[in-house]
């Protein structure tokens, strides 16, 4: 059965540019398709695929055609530029493709260091992509125009075998989550800065994918090693904690992304093959019921119960379980 290291959201062109994840699952917006998606990768099958985020399927292969997709792992999207990037663990390289299914290929990585790429996080705004190097325990980056790149200073923050990382635009900090089971931090600017996030009241067991949610102020991170969804505050204060998961069952969480629009949170599961999400904020819960994309809210049901068989949406029924898992012959 392949690993989805990575995964990520594309939503409908009309939320705007929405970045919440990069280097497991991101959520982000762009015009190149106007249809929300969600994006994962397969390892060791070396494919990136995609399904309408809606349940009406659509799933299918994006080509990669004139890039390399070996060890696929980190992942990441430009919305703006149409383009989906991904971390090759397998050849150090950082590849890319069109989000129009035109191809793609190699992003110049030239004065910075790849060794063993993991965790990826695009900030289309600076014209910049990090990624976690697992060898040597390091975090580079590269221009998106093509120019190369350097090694990123993270001064001040331990870097240890990092994966999933995330970037907070308005505190201009990017999050990487260690393997020693920390969550380390340094300036998006380069100054260094850095330091450890303090996760208190939260549990860190074999951290994966790493999602921010900027309107709540919060980072969500998944533990592969005993299957729950954390997060902690992005002030520094702590006060943090686990996710419910009740109706979607985490198994080897890996990737992991933020709609911060929708108030969702999504995950990959390595062990079931399957894609999970849950509303993690809003007073709707996330039910199995029927798609209602473009239905007046007076027309939407209240009552009833939502049919497993349906597609994935917000149900407005309090009765019905708030977590949600979809399974498909594309994953």
């Amino acid at each position: 059965m392949p690993s989805r290291y990575a995964f990520a959201l594309m939503n409908d062109v009309k939320y705007g540019a929405i970045v919440a994840m990069v280097g497991a699952i991101l959520v982000s917006a762009s015009p190149a398709i106007g249809q929300e998606r969600i994006y994962w990768v397969n390892n060791p099958a070396d494919t990136i695929s995609f399904a309408n985020l809606d349940g009406s399927g659509g799933g299918g292969q994006l080509s990669a055609a004139g890039a390399t997709a070996k060890g696929p792992f980190g992942l990441a999207i430009d919305p703006a530029a149409g383009k989906i990037y991904w971390t090759n663990n397998g050849n150090s390289t950082i590849s890319f493709a069109n989000l129009d299914g035109s191809g793609g290929g190699q992003l110049s990585t030239l004065g910075a260091t790849v060794s063993n790429p993991a965790g990826l996080a695009i900030d289309p705004v600076a014209g910049k992509i990090y990624w976690a190097n697992l060898g040597g325990s390091t975090i580079a980056f590269a221009r998106l125009d093509g120019t190369g790149g350097g090694q990123f200073l993270t001064t001040g923050a331990t870097v240890v075998s990092a994966r999933g990382m995330a970037i907070d635009r308005a505190a201009g900090r990017l999050y990487w989550v260690n393997g020693n089971n920390t969550i380390g931090f340094a300036n998006l600017d380069g100054t260094g800065g850095g330091g450890q996030l303090s996760t208190t009241g939260a549990t860190m067991n074999g951290p994966a994918g790493a999602a921010i949610d900027p309107v709540a102020g919060r980072i969500y991170w998944t533990n592969e090693s005993n299957n729950t969804i954390s997060f902690t505050k992005l002030d520094g204060s702590g006060g943090g904690g686990q996710i419910s998961t009740t109706g979607a069952t985490p198994a080897g969480p890996f990737g992991a992304a933020v709609d911060p629009v929708a108030g969702r949170i999504y995950w990959a599961n390595n062990a079931s093959a399957t894609i999970t999400g849950r509303k993690i904020s809003g007073t709707a819960p996330v039910c199995p019921g029927r798609t209602m994309s473009g239905i007046p809210p007076e027309a939407k049901p209240t009552t009833g119960v939502p049919q497993a068989s349906d597609s994935i949406t917000v149900w407005p029924n309090d009765s019905c379980s708030d977590g949600m898992t979809k399974t498909s012959a594309a994953l």
